[in-house]
């Protein structure tokens, strides 16, 4: 992305399947990450993509997402507000405590009520329903062992 294309592009690229949005003109050690984040199967997103997706998704976020937030438990909701900001899967367990096996079975379960099969889908319906007060909008309080 150039920062000139409108913010709805942004959206397009996710729900085409991106699985990163980074600014082209974003340093090279940046890029080379998005891109290392994807082949580990993660999503990347630049911080001015991240803010253009997540205002598109406030001007479009719709009821259906409502709908799919209260079907999430306690435990789905903390583990997609983190996906939300960007952690991977072992960031994740990190901060819930739990296996990194444990994340993946809740990921799935939740795309499984979203309907998607990407995470890139995930997120986007996520801050979709966050803009609305929906799922994803707050940070699990920190555990200390």
């Amino acid at each position: 992305m150039d920062g000139e294309e409108s913010p709805g592009h942004a959206l397009d690229l996710v729900r085409a399947g991106a699985d990163a949005l980074v600014d082209r003109r974003s340093p090279s050690v940046e890029v080379l990450s998005a891109v290392a984040r994807v082949l580990d199967g993660q999503t990347a997103l630049d911080p001015h993509s991240a803010s253009t997706l997540v205002d598109e998704l406030r001007a479009q976020a719709t009821p259906a997402e409502h709908d799919s937030a209260g079907l999430l438990t306690r435990r789905e909701k903390e583990v997609l507000a983190l996906l939300t900001e960007g952690l991977d899967n072992r960031a994740i367990a990190t901060d819930l405590f739990i296996s990194e096996a444990t994340v993946k079975f809740h990921l799935h379960n939740i795309m499984d009520k979203f309907g998607v099969h990407k995470r890139a889908a995930l997120v986007s319906a996520a801050l979709r329903g966050r803009a609305r007060g929906g799922v994803g909008g707050h940070r699990p309080a920190a555990r200390t062992r």
